[in-house]
This record gives structure tokens, sequence and C-alpha cells, in this order.
């Protein structure tokens, strides 16, 4: 398997072996807890709203791209 963009090789087989040990819509929920996450951090830490709801944004996109995978494997 060739290396994501960004990725070296053995993050690309560590992101492919989450993949397969739960599903895609999952991994994709979790990066949006995540991205969700980093917002709060950044409004709570350094006040920076715009970058927050930089964070947010990506967060609500990856939790309809969650949906409409796990949509798509019922």
């Amino acid at each position: 398997m060739a290396p994501s963009r960004g990725l070296d090789a053995a993050e690309t087989r560590a992101l492919e072996g989450l993949v397969d040990v739960t599903s895609l819509d999952i991994v994709v929920e979790t990066l949006a807890d995540i991205c969700g996450e980093k917002a709060d951090h950044i409004r709570a830490s350094y006040s920076d709203e715009p970058l927050a709801q930089l964070w947010s944004r990506r967060a609500g996109q990856l939790r309809l791209v969650a949906n409409r995978i796990m949509k798509e494997t019922r």
C-alpha cells in the first residue's frame, strides 16, 4: 500500500488497521470527535474563536460523512 498524503507507510497501515478492527464510519466519527475537542481546547486555551470555529466546522463535516457512510453500509 502506498503511503497517503502526509502519512508514512506505518501510519497508513495503522489507520487501515483501525478501519479493519472497527469500521470506516466509526473512524470518521472519532475524527469528528477529535476535531470538536480541538475546537474546545482552542477556545479555552488560546481564545482564538475563528480557529475554533474552523475545527467545529470540520467536526460537523466529518459527522455528515460518517452518517452517509453508515447509511450506505446498512
